[in-house]
C-alpha cells in the first residue's frame, strides 16, 4: 500500500459499469478514484490534477488508449500509465510498453483483474519512484561532476596566486563565486590546537572580510576543535552555533568544516555555514569542501614554503656576510653579493671555481688538513682565514663551514658563512697597542718625574754657581758642561713625557698646517741628501687644526727625520695636507677618530719600508732600528704622545721595499682662539714667599734660586709645618710656591687651607707632572701659574710675578 491512503487514481474507460466497479473496489482499498468515459476528458483531468497512477482502456471512442498514452508521455511530468484491454494480445502489450506504459492489464470475464489492481498500482508507483530517484541521482552526479570540474579549474587558478595572502583571498572568493559555497572562512592552526588564526572569510552581509591577525580560542568540543586534534578530517553539524570572526554567535544552522591537509598534517581548515540563505548543506557540499580543503592545504604549504625560501634568498642576498655554497667536490655553486663586494670577484668569475682561488698563502697544509678532517667527520668547522682579494690585497674573515645533507643523510655540498673582520682586527690590534703603550707611558712618566726632581737640584745648583760664585775659567767651563748636559737630559725627559701624554703645557690654537709645512720646507730641504727630492702635496690654501704649534713642529721634525733616514739610497719625500670628514667610527681611517671634521698631515717616502714587526713596535720608547749613536729611539714615541694629547690618531702604511706613509690626523679647528696671554712685570718691591716642598734637595734649590732673584723666602717641608710658618708670617707672605707630586685634589689641600686664612693668596705650582692648558688643575682657585721641573730662574721669576699680581688684583 502506498504511504498516502488518499493517493489519487484516474481511470479512463467508456464502459460505465466497469468504471463504477473499479472505482468502488479501489476506494474500499483506500484510494481516491476519478473516472472519465473518454480520452479527451481524461487528458484534461490529468492536466488539471495530480494522480499517482492513470489507467487507460485501450478501446475508447475518439482517442484510443495508445493515443492517450502518447499524449501523456509528451508531457514533462507524466504519472505511471497502466494500459487496460479486453484483448490479451502480446502485440498490443509490446506496443503499449514501447509507448511508455508502466504495466499492461487484461480484463477477464470473472473480473479477477480487479483483485490485481492494488498490486499493479504499488508496482507502478514504486517503479516511478525508482525512475525519479535514478534521474535525481544522475542529475546530482552530473552536477557534482560539473562542480568537480570547476574545482579543478579553481585549483589551477589558485596556483597562479602571487603570494600566500593572495592565495587565501582568492580561495575564499572563488569558493563562493565558482563552487557555490555560501559563507566560507579560511583559518589556520595557531600555536596549538586550541587557537585558530584568521585569513579571509565571508562576513554576515555576504562581503569578503580581511580576518588576518584575528585569533580565536577553539573549544575542544567544537567541530573545529575535533578537526585540529585530528579526531576528524571533516564534520557536518546541524543546528550548530554560527560565529563571526571574533568568535561571537550570530545565529545557528548548518556548519561544515574540512581540514587543510598538506599531505603530512592539518595546517588549518575551511569553515562553511548557511547563515545567509538557510539552505541546507548537503553531504555532496561537505564532500566537495573536503576536496577543496585538501587541494588548498597543499597550495598553502607550498606558498608558505616558497615565501620562506624567498625571504631566505632575500636575506642571503642582503646580509653583509659572505655566503658560499659548494657541491661535495668543493666547486662553488653560489655566492651572495657580499662575496662579490668583499673579494672583488664577480659571481660569474666565482661560480664553477674552487674556494682555493682566495688562498693567501698565509695558512699551511696542516691548517687546511684540520679543516677538511672536521668537515669529513660531519662536524662544523669554525675559525679565521686570511684570504686574498682579486686585487691581491689580504683580508681577515671569521668563517663557519658546515656540511649540507639531504633528508636521507647524503652529502649534497658545503655552506660557508664568513664575516669580514679586517677592520675589527685592526682596531683590536691598535687598541691593544695603545693599551700597551699607555702602560709603558705610565712607567715612563713616573721615571721622568723622579729624574726631573734630580735635574732640578743639579741644574738649579749650576745656575746658582754661575751667578753667585767666583769661579776659575776651568771651573766655569765645567759648570757650563753640567748645565748643558742637564738641559740635554731635560729634553730627553720631555720626549718621554710627550710619549706618556704628560708633556709640557699643550696650548691649543688654530694652526694652519699648510702654512706650517711650507714654512718648514726650507729647513727640511737643508737636511736632505742630494739624491732625495721634496714635494709638497696639497691643493689647499689653508687647513686649520686645533693644535699646539710647537708640538706639531716637533711631530713634523721627527717624522721627516725618520723618512729621510729611510731614503739613504735616494728617492722622494712627499708631505701632504688634506681635510676629511668622518661619518662613523667604522669608516675612520684610524682607531680613535670620532665622527666629525679632521685634518691630515702625511709624510710619505719611497724608501726601504718596514716589516710588520717593526711597525708594531715603532712607537715604543727607546726602540730603534738605527745604528748606535744615530738616534735615541724617542722621536716617534714623542710623536705618538703628542698626537694622543691632541686627541688625534696615527695611521702607518709600510712594507719592505715599498716605502712608508705615516699620516697624523688632528681635530679640525672649530672654535675661536683663546685670549692672548700677557706677561706679568717683575715685582718692583721686596716680596716674601712661602716655599713648600717635601724633597729636601729640591726645597734647598728652590730657596736658593728665589733668593738669588731677590725674594725673601720662607720654607717648609710639609703641610703642617707650612701652616705654622704661614700663621707666624701671615702679614708678610704675598705668594706661595708649592711642590705638587701628583696634581689633583690632594695636591691643593694646603692651598685651600691657606686661602681660608687669606682668600687673596695665590700660588705657583711646581711639579714634574706637567698639565694641559685646559686641565682642571689649572682652574683650581688660587693657582696663578705652574712650573715644570727642571726649571730656570727666569721661569720661576715669571710665575711668581703672576701670583703676586693675582693677589693684588684680588685684594683691590
Amino acid at each position: 500500500m502506498l504511504d498516502s491512503p488518499s493517493a489519487r487514481i484516474l481511470y479512463m474507460d467508456d464502459d460505465a459499469g466497469l468504471r463504477r466497479l473499479l472505482q468502488k473496489r479501489l476506494e474500499r482499498a483506500g484510494y481516491a478514484v476519478d473516472t472519465v468515459a473518454d480520452g479527451e476528458h481524461g487528458l484534461a483531468m490529468v492536466e488539471g490534477g495530480s494522480y499517482e497512477v492513470v489507467f487507460v482502456d485501450h478501446a475508447m471512442p475518439g482517442l484510443g488508449g495508445l493515443e492517450v498514452l502518447r499524449a501523456l508521455q509528451s508531457r514533462k511530468q507524466c504519472p505511471p500509465v497502466v494500459m487496460v484491454t479486453g484483448i490479451g494480445s502480446e502485440q498490443l502489450a509490446v506496443a503499449a510498453m514501447k509507448e511508455g506504459a508502466a504495466d499492461y492489464l487484461v480484463k477477464d470475464c470473472e473480473a479477477r483483474y480487479l483483485d490485481l489492481l492494488p498490486a499493479v498500482i504499488e508496482k507502478a508507483v514504486a517503479q516511478r519512484h525508482a525512475e525519479e530517484a535514478l534521474q535525481a541521482g544522475q542529475q546530482e552526479a552530473r552536477r557534482f561532476s560539473e562542480r568537480l570540474t570547476t574545482l579543478h579549474e579553481v585549483t589551477n587558478e589558485l596556483t597562479r596566486a602571487g603570494n600566500f595572502d593572495e592565495l587565501c583571498l582568492a580561495a575564499v572568493e572563488l569558493g563562493r563565486s565558482r563552487l557555490g559555497f555560501e559563507r566560507l572562512g579560511l583559518w589556520f592552526i595557531g600555536s596549538d590546537s586550541t587557537e585558530a588564526i584568521g585569513a579571509f572569510g565571508v562576513d554576515e552581509e555576504g562581503g569578503i572580510r580581511d580576518e588576518r591577525g584575528q585569533h580565536l580560542k577553539v573549544s575542544p568540543e567544537s567541530a573545529l576543535g575535533r578537526l585540529f586534534r585530528r579526531e576528524a578530517l571533516s564534520e557536518l553539524r546541524r543546528e550548530d552555533p554560527l560565529l563571526n570572526d571574533m568568535g561571537a554567535p550570530v545565529g545557528s544552522g548548518d556548519h561544515a568544516v574540512a581540514g587543510l591537509w598538506d599531505g603530512e598534517k592539518i595546517v588549518g581548515c575551511l569553515c562553511l555555514d548557511n547563515l545567509l540563505t538557510g539552505e541546507s548543506i548537503t553531504e555532496r557540499d561537505r564532500e566537495l569542501l573536503v576536496l577543496y580543503a585538501s587541494a588548498l592545504g597543499h597550495l598553502c604549504t607550498r606558498k608558505r614554503t616558497e615565501a620562506e625560501r624567498e625571504r631566505l634568498a632575500t636575506a642571503i642576498e642582503q646580509v653583509p656576510d659572505t655566503i658560499v655554497i659548494t657541491d661535495p667536490a668543493g666547486t662553488i655553486q653560489y655566492v651572495n653579493p657580499a662575496f662579490t663586494r668583499i673579494t672583488g670577484y664577480s659571481r660569474e668569475e666565482a661560480i664553477g671555481e674552487n674556494p682555493r682561488l682566495l688562498k693567501s698563502g698565509q695558512h699551511d697544509e696542516d691548517f687546511y688538513r684540520e679543516l677538511w678532517d672536521t668537515l669529513g667527520r660531519g662536524e662544523v668547522w669554525s675559525g679565521e682565514f686570511v684570504n686574498r682579494r682579486r686585487d691581491g690585497t689580504h683580508y681577515q674573515e671569521e668563517a663557519v663551514l658546515s656540511p649540507v645533507r639531504e633528508a636521507g643523510g647524503s652529502l649534497v655540498g658545503y655552506v660557508a658563512v664568513k664575516r669580514d673582520v679586517t677592520h675589527e682586527r685592526r682596531v683590536q690590534k691598535e687598541l691593544e697597542e695603545q693599551n700597551r703603550l699607555a702602560t709603558v707611558g705610565q712607567l715612563a712618566a713616573g721615571i721622568a718625574h723622579e729624574f726631573n726632581n734630580l735635574l732640578t737640584g743639579m741644574m738649579g745648583t749650576a745656575q746658582l754657581m754661575q751667578i753667585q760664585d767666583r769661579l776659575s775659567a776651568r771651573a766655569e767651563q765645567r759648570v757650563a758642561v753640567i748645565y748643558e748636559q742637564g738641559q740635554r737630559a731635560a729634553r730627553l725627559i720631555s720626549q718621554l713625557l710627550d710619549f706618556s701624554r704628560k708633556s709640557v703645557l699643550v696650548r691649543l690654537r688654530p694652526l694652519d698646517l699648510v702654512g706650517l709645512v711650507r714654512e718648514s720646507a726650507g729647513l727640511i730641504r737643508q737636511r736632505l741628501p742630494a739624491n732625495v727630492s721634496l714635494s709638497i702635496d696639497t691643493a689647499l690654501r689653508e687647513c686649520l687644526a686645533n693644535a699646539d704649534v710647537t708640538q706639531v713642529e716637533r711631530v713634523l721634525e721627527n717624522v721627516t727625520a725618520n723618512a729621510i733616514h729611510a731614503l739613504r739610497g735616494g728617492g722622494e719625500l712627499r708631505i701632504g695636507v688634506s681635510r676629511l670628514t668622518v661619518t662613523s667610527e667604522d669608516d675612520a681611517p684610524a682607531v680613535g677618530m670620532a665622527p666629525g671634521n679632521w685634518v691630515a698631515l702625511s709624510v710619505q717616502d719611497n724608501g726601504v719600508g718596514m716589516p710588520g714587526a717593526v711597525v708594531e713596535r715603532m712607537f715604543e720608547p727607546f726602540y730603534t732600528t738605527k745604528d748606535v749613536g744615530q738616534g735615541s729611539g724617542l722621536g716617534l714615541a714623542q710623536v705618538y704622545g703628542i698626537v694622543q694629547q691632541h686627541q688625534g690618531a696615527i695611521q702607518v702604511q709600510s712594507a719592505p721595499g715599498k716605502g712608508t706613509t705615516l699620516t697624523v690626523y688632528l681635530p679640525a679647528y672649530q672654535v675661536a682662539a683663546d685670549a692672548q696671554e700677557t706677561a706679568e712685570p717683575p715685582p718692583a718691591e721686596p716680596v716674601t714667599l712661602l716655599v713648600v716642598e717635601h724633597e729636601p734637595r729640591i726645597l734647598q734649590v728652590l730657596r736658593d734660586m728665589l733668593a738669588g732673584l731677590g725674594y725673601e723666602v720662607l720654607t717648609a717641608a710639609d703641610d703642617a709645618q707650612a701652616a705654622g710658618v704661614y700663621d707666624d708670617n701671615a702679614e708678610r707672605v704675598q705668594a706661595a710656591v708649592l711642590g705638587v707630586g701628583v696634581p689633583g685634589p690632594a695636591g691643593w689641600k694646603l692651598l685651600q687651607s691657606l686661602r681660608l686664612r687669606d682668600p687673596s693668596l695665590h700660588a705657583v705650582a711646581v711639579t714634574g707632572y706637567p698639565l694641559r692648558e685646559d686641565s682642571p688643575s689649572l682652574q683650581e682657585p688660587g693657582v696663578a701659574a705652574w712650573v715644570q721641573t727642571p726649571t730656570t730662574m727666569k721661569a720661576l721669576h715669571d710665575a711668581v710675578g703672576k701670583a703676586v699680581a693675582a693677589r693684588k688684583a684680588a685684594a683691590t
